[in-house]
């Protein structure tokens, strides 16, 4: 507690923002071979196009981990902020993206990939969520505007993927 003696007043600090983590779930279908999502996965150069992630860069690589920063356009009131996250492989099966810098640090999520027969894949999306500052309707609504977004953009994104020749394959 701070007291004034020029303001009268007195001050008492409010405790820390408490962010609850919310499970979230999502899943689709591409009609695409789990294969080819791999390739476009692993592949630098594909067009991973997201227009909720105007920019993004590998920061470094260890093992099955990949390090990435990048922009993330703000929820609703336009420009962007910074955030990095770290993706660990396990292909052909998933991989877990966790957010280490930004609004999002702590959350994480797992795509699980599962053929459908030889030309189809389902991805089923399982984690855990928090951005200080948005409730679990907002924040709800927020991680599942992303997933059918990035989701509809992969559609494209792996309909115009040409993957590359893989040596003795």
């Amino acid at each position: 507690m701070i007291r004034s003696k020029s303001f009268q007043y007195t001050w008492v600090p409010l405790p820390p923002r408490r962010t609850s983590i919310i499970p979230i779930q999502d899943d689709g279908i591409y009609d695409q071979p789990v294969a080819k999502i791999w390739r476009f996965i692993r592949d630098p150069q594909a067009p991973h196009v997201h227009a909720a992630i105007p920019s993004q860069k590998i920061t470094g690589k260890d093992g099955n981990q990949v390090m990435y920063e990048g922009r993330i356009a703000n929820f609703g009131s336009g420009g962007s902020h910074f955030e990095a996250w770290v993706m660990t492989m396990d292909p052909p099966n998933a991989y877990t993206l966790e957010y280490t810098e930004g609004p999002q640090v702590g959350s994480w999520f797992t795509n699980t990939y599962t053929p459908i027969g030889s030309a189809r894949t389902k991805v089923e999306v399982e984690g855990e969520f928090q951005i200080r500052g948005l409730d679990e309707p907002r924040l709800r609504r927020f991680v599942l505007a992303f997933f059918a977004q990035a989701f509809n953009e992969d559609l494209v994104n792996l309909q115009h993927y040409e993957a590359p020749k893989i040596p003795g394959g």
